[in-house]
């Protein structure tokens, strides 16, 4: 159930700005520097401008390392793609729903929301989505919840 707070929120309000990128021109280790660098979990992809996939560490572990591929494969092999977006104006209950109906953890967010015309503007996680759930609660979940979103600010 949907509350009339969560439809009012927008995406943008709980978006991470500064999203990290790579080339699909790049390799797996490339991906793998680059989150160990940001501290992430995921890196957008991008091909000549536009947002095209998504590697999450997950992809690296099951889509290189399990099945013994070289660290040089070309990331674009190893990409979630077609891409899942949402636009920065969407509310944080479509979202919600978007993350639980196609079973994703991390969603770019491009505006406008034309994948060939668009512009990478942020990226939401469900941990995101957490933290701002649990925002002015006082159960001992809330306390559980506020050490995640300090282990994601760190």
């Amino acid at each position: 159930m949907t509350s009339e707070k969560e439809e009012l929120v927008q995406v943008r309000e709980i978006m991470t700005k500064g999203v990290v990128y790579l080339d699909a021109t790049k390799t797996a280790e490339d991906a793998a520097k680059l989150m160990t660098e940001n501290k992430v979990g995921c890196v957008v992809i991008m091909e000549n401008l536009i947002v095209t996939g998504i590697v999450t560490e997950r992809d690296l572990v099951r889509r290189v390392l399990a099945l013994n591929k070289p660290n040089s494969t070309k990331i674009k092999e190893v990409m979630s793609s077609p891409i899942v977006v949402i636009n920065p104006d969407e509310s944080i209950s479509e979202l919600a729903q978007l993350m639980r109906d196609r079973k994703i953890h991390k969603v770019p967010v491009i505006s406008p929301p034309d994948k060939n015309e668009s512009q990478l503007v942020g990226i939401v996680t469900d941990t995101d989505l957490i933290c701002y759930s649990s925002r002015g609660s006082t159960s001992k979940m809330t306390e559980v919840i506020d050490q995640i979103c300090l282990r994601k600010s760190n």
